[in-house]
């Protein structure tokens, strides 16, 4: 099994890196480097879209203290929202307003609505207050990992896209690997250390997580 453990991040599973890298012609019998260079990848893609997560994960819910800025519309920093926990204005004063969310999987309610692929928080008859930490949102957000995309449903179609930019990552990561060749940084495996390069991500790949990049919110 191993003593890496592999990010709840990572679009990409064990699985399909082993057949992945097979299929590539560089199969892999060690598990614990292979979750080291995956949790590498996920940390990249995060930082380089911007993002909190990319995955879904169930049961966690992200926390997020706003500047309403007098606004009816709100940007989260995490997309696609998948839920609603709770809204609430004003939270540090003794009589906060707390906002009426859809339930389930509903995106409409009588006090707001989101889009759950761009993030927008929309209230229906209030606005955000103004100030700082004057809103916090709890909500749940991220892709589903899975290997057949709804092809209506735009989110799987970019956890698609975002999957095979990670594992065509993964594949020039491992073959630099192999033959000796990586850099120093802070995804490890004992004593060995994962970096990534210009080398193992493209200028367009780069290009592609930045039009995922979230940076409409205040």
């Amino acid at each position: 099994m191993g003593t890496v453990m592999l990010s709840a991040q990572s679009l990409v599973t064990v699985e399909e890196a082993l057949a992945f890298l097979q299929d590539q012609g560089s199969p892999s019998d060690d598990q614990d480097l292979l979750k080291t260079h995956l949790n590498a990848i996920a940390s990249m893609m995060i930082k380089l879209t911007g993002r909190d997560r990319l995955v879904w994960v169930a049961g966690d819910d992200i926390t997020e203290y706003r500047d309403g800025g007098g606004r009816s519309k709100l940007y989260l920093r995490n997309a696609p929202i998948r839920s609603l926990t709770s809204v609430t204005l004003n939270p540090q004063q003794a009589s906060p307003t707390t906002v009426v969310v859809p339930t389930g999987s509903d995106t409409y309610s009588d006090g707001c609505y989101f889009d759950s692929r761009t993030g927008a928080l929309v209230l229906k008859s209030l606005t955000f207050p103004d100030g700082p930490s004057s809103a916090k949102i709890v909500y749940r957000a991220g892709y589903y990992k899975q290997d057949v995309p709804n092809p209506g449903d735009l989110a799987d179609v970019e956890a698609m896209e975002l999957k095979l930019i990670a594992m065509n990552a993964l594949a020039r990561k491992w073959a630099r690997w192999k033959n000796g060749r990586h850099g120093i940084s802070s995804e490890s495996k004992g004593d060995v250390s994962v970096h990534f390069t210009a080398d193992d991500i493209t200028k367009s790949e780069v290009q592609e997580l930045r039009r995922y990049r979230r940076t409409m919110f205040s």
